[in-house]
C-alpha cells in the first residue's frame, strides 16, 4: 500500500512561502485540503498497516494556515510518531481509539514506547487493547503467558463484547488466541456468547474465522449446539451456503461431521445421548441441498457445500443422497455440464464416484460430445472424461469426434449450416475457407473434426483426446488430423492443434505454406 506523504502537498517550501513542487507557486486551497484529509481517512480504512492518528501541524513560511490530517483507524505499523517524517503530535493532544474515543493511558504509553503495561493497569481496558493493532498482539501474548486466574480475567473481560471483538478486524485473532489457550471451563464460556448468532458472525468477514476455530475447540456437545443454528433449518443453510463468507464455514462443518460420522460407523458407536447428534446434523444439511441441489449446484458460492455434502457419492447414505444421485442428478445434467459452477459437480463424481456414477457420466457426455466441446465449460467436462476414461470410454468418445451419429450428427449438422451462415455473411463461397478431404468441406455435416479443431475450444478437446488414444486408434486420428493440415494451418486454433500434434509425435513444426510460416518467423524474432 502506499504510504503517507512525508509532509503535506503545500508544506514543502522553496524559500518565498510557495508551495514546493506546484505551478506558479500556488498553494493548495483549504477545499482541497478537505479533500486530502478525507482521501487520507478513507486510505487507512482500507489499509490498516498505515501509521494511525498521524496529527500534522505544519505552520507554512509566509502563511497564516496550517493542515492537521488525522486518522481513528487502527494501526499495525510500529509505534504512533516512531515513523516521523514530518508528523507530530499536536502538543496536549490524546490520540482517539475507535469509536473516537481516547486512548487509555495505558495503550498511548504501549504504543509510543513499547512498555508493557501490567495486569492491573491492563484491567479494565482488555477490549480497547484488542482492537488496537499493536494492543491486540500484547493481549494474545498475555493471553499465552498468564496464570490461570489472569486469563479468568481477560476471558470475563472480553466475554462481554465477544460478538462485536470476533468481527473486528483485530479483535478476531484475540478470540482465535483466547479459544486456543483458554482452559476447558473458560472455552465453554466464550463458546455460549455465540449462542444465537451464529449466522451473523459466519457471514462476516472476520467473525467466520472466528467460527472456524470455536468448532475445532469447543466440546461436542456445545458445538453441536451451536452449529444446529446454522444446519438445522434449510433457509439458514441455504442463506449461508451463498454468502461468500458463510461458504466456507459450512464446507468445514459438513467435512467436519462427515469424519465423525464415518469414524463412528466404522468403529460400530451408537449415536451421541445429546441432541442434536452429529448424525441429525449431517441429514439435516443433507435435506437441505437435495431441496436445492441444482439451484445450489449453479452458484458460484453454493456449489461448493453441494460438493462437500457429495463427498464419496454414496447413495446408501441416506435417503435424501439417494434421491439426489439415482434421479435429481441425472435429470439435470445438461444444465449442470454447461454451467460455469455445475460442471464441477460432473467432475467430482468423475474423481469419486462409483463406476456406475462415472460410467453414467462418461455416456452422457459421449452422447453430446460434438455440443460439449464447442462449449466454454462443457468443454472442462469433456477433457476430464478423456483424462479419467478408460480405453472402451476413449475410442466411444473419439469416434463420435471423428464420425457422429445420433444426437452427435444432429448437432454436426446444425454447426456446419451454421457455419455456412456465417460464411456467406462474410461475403465468402461456402467451402472455400474448409477444404480437407476429398469430397468435403467445412460446412458439410461430415467434416466435423476439421471444424471442431478450428473452435476455440473445441480444439482443445480434440488435443486432449489425441493424448488418451493409443495403438490403431490414435494412428487413425493422425491420419484424420494430417488430411486437413492445409486447411487448419489457415485458422489460428487449428494452428495450435498441429503444433500439439507435432511436439508429441516429434516431427517439425513445418505446415504447408511457406511465406505465412516465414513471415510469422519474422514476427517471434
Amino acid at each position: 500500500s502506499q504510504s503517507p506523504p512525508s509532509q503535506s502537498p503545500t508544506s514543502a517550501t522553496n524559500g518565498l512561502g510557495h508551495g514546493g513542487g506546484r505551478p506558479n507557486g500556488q498553494t493548495m486551497h483549504h477545499s482541497h485540503q478537505q479533500h486530502q484529509q478525507t482521501h487520507l481517512s478513507h486510505h487507512h480504512l482500507h489499509h490498516p498497516h498505515m501509521p494511525n492518528n498521524v496529527s500534522q501541524h505544519h505552520q507554512h513560511s509566509g502563511h497564516g494556515h496550517s493542515t492537521n490530517n488525522s486518522s481513528n483507524n487502527h494501526n499495525s505499523g510500529s509505534n504512533n510518531g516512531s515513523h516521523g517524517r514530518g508528523k507530530h503530535s499536536a502538543k496536549g493532544a490524546t490520540p482517539n481509539g475507535p469509536g473516537g474515543k481516547p486512548m487509555c493511558a495505558a495503550l498511548v504509553e504501549y504504543r509510543a514506547s513499547g512498555r508493557r503495561p501490567s495486569m492491573e493497569e491492563l484491567a479494565g481496558h482488555v477490549v480497547e487493547f484488542s482492537r488496537d493493532a499493536h494492543g491486540s498482539r500484547f493481549v494474545q501474548f498475555k493471553m499465552e503467558t498468564a496464570s490461570v486466574m489472569e486469563k479468568q480475567t481477560l476471558v470475563d473481560e472480553v466475554a462481554v463484547d465477544a460478538i462485536g471483538l470476533m468481527q473486528d478486524t483485530f479483535g478476531n485473532y484475540v478470540l482465535q488466541n483466547f479459544l486456543e489457550h483458554a482452559t476447558e471451563d473458560q472455552r465453554y464460556t466464550l463458546g455460549r456468547t455465540m449462542k444465537g448468532h451464529m449466522v451473523q458472525l459466519s457471514s462476516q468477514a472476520h467473525g467466520c474465522r472466528v467460527v472456524q476455530r470455536a468448532i475445532l475447540l469447543l466440546p461436542r456437545p456445545l458445538r453441536n449446539e451451536l452449529l444446529a443454528e446454522l444446519l438445522m433449518q434449510p433457509d439458514d443453510t441455504s442463506r449461508c451456503a451463498r454468502n461468500s463468507h458463510a461458504t466456507h464455514v459450512m464446507q468445514k462443518v459438513v467435512n467436519l461431521i462427515v469424519e465423525e460420522e464415518r469414524e463412528r460407523l466404522c468403529n460400530n458407536e451408537p449415536p451421541e445421548s445429546f441432541l442434536p447428534t452429529t448424525e441429525g446434523l449431517l441429514r439435516a444439511v443433507e435435506r437441505a441441498v437435495e431441496t436445492e441441489f441444482v439451484a445450489m449446484g449453479v452458484h458460484p458460492h453454493a456449489y461448493r457445500l453441494v460438493l462437500t455434502v457429495m463427498d464419496d457419492c454414496d447413495p446408501d447414505r441416506s435417503p435424501a443422497m439417494r434421491h439426489v444421485l439415482n434421479e435429481v442428478l441425472p435429470e439435470n445434467m445438461d444444465r449442470l455440464a454447461k454451467d460455469q459452477h455445475g460442471n464441477f459437480i460432473l467432475q467430482h463424481i468423475l474423481n469419486r464416484g462409483s463406476d456406475a456414477q462415472k460410467q453414467m457420466v462418461q455416456q452422457f457426455v459421449t452422447d453430446h460430445v460434438v455440443e460439449l466441446a464447442q462449449h466454454k465449460f462443457g468443454s472442462h467436462l469433456v477433457e476430464k472424461c478423456l483424462s479419467c476414461a478408460n480405453a472402451a470410454q476413449v475410442e466411444a468418445l473419439i469416434k463420435q469426434i471423428i464420425a457422429p451419429t445420433a444426437q452427435n450428427a444432429e448437432h454436426a449438422k446444425l454447426m456446419a449450416s451454421t457455419a455456412q451462415v456465417n460464411q456467406r455473411n462474410a461475403g465468402a463461397k461456402p467451402g472455400s475457407q474448409a477444404k480437407g478431404r476429398k469430397g468435403s468441406s467445412g460446412g458439410s455435416a461430415d467434416d466435423t473434426l476439421l471444424l471442431l479443431m478450428s473452435d476455440p475450444y473445441a480444439n482443445f478437446v480434440v488435443q486432449r483426446a489425441f493424448d488418451a488414444s493409443q495403438g490403431p486408434l490414435r494412428n487413425r486420428l493422425v491420419d484424420e488430423i494430417k488430411s486437413r493440415s492445409d486447411v487448419l494451418s489457415k485458422f489460428t486454433y487449428g494452428r495450435h492443434a498441429l503444433l500439439h500434434l507435432s511436439k508429441v509425435l516429434g516431427e517439425r513444426t513445418e505446415h504447408r505454406g511457406g511465406r505465412q510460416g516465414q513471415r510469422s518467423g519474422r514476427r517471434r524474432k
